[in-house]
């Protein structure tokens, strides 16, 4: 239910002619939402609490992180081209 009320308010918006950024370029044409992110804001750092691997190919540990500052919640939004992976 409160995922249908998240699209209604999308559509709304592009319906009045709201236009949402892309969270990855910044340009004025984010089309696929892919609901809300957290961020770190403000003072605080990142304490390794953990280590994996990504995948097969990438077979090399990388640390897993906890932000101990603030958050914020944005939405998150990626412009065709962004989606697609094309880059300029």
């Amino acid at each position: 239910m409160f995922q249908r009320l998240k699209n209604l308010v999308k559509e709304v918006k592009w319906r009045a002619g709201f236009t949402p950024l892309c969270s990855v370029c910044g340009e004025r044409q984010g089309k696929h939402y892919f609901g809300t992110i957290e961020i770190p804001r403000g003072k605080g750092e990142h304490i390794k609490v953990g280590e994996t691997t990504f995948g097969d190919v990438l077979n090399t540990p990388m640390d897993v992180v906890k932000w101990t500052g603030e958050k914020e919640q944005v939405e998150y939004f990626e412009c065709e081209k962004c989606f697609k992976g094309e880059e300029d």
